[in-house]
């Protein structure tokens, strides 16, 4: 598990918590964001919030990323007639 800190500054403030994670983590998409909000792995000054919560200059986020399970995928060998 990653965990990952960000301190908002005053040109983000009044921003909605999950469109400012959205910013700063541009590998994840809003969904995904929320989805780790609703699981509670994002905190902000120590407590959780919602997606529409609005950060403040000062506001330290705390984010715990889970490991990402990597992918199995093996070909299958699928007779294919063409016409």
């Amino acid at each position: 598990m990653e965990d990952l800190q960000y301190l908002v500054e005053a040109k983000d403030e009044g921003m909605r918590l999950d469109v400012y994670l959205s910013q700063n983590l541009e590998d994840l998409s809003r969904s995904h964001i929320k989805k780790l909000l609703d699981s509670e792995l994002v905190s902000v000054n120590g407590h959780k919030k919602k997606p529409s919560y609005k950060v403040q200059d000062g506001d330290e986020i705390m984010m715990e990323l889970p490991d990402v399970e990597p992918l199995e995928v093996e070909p299958k060998d699928i007779p294919i007639t063409i016409i």
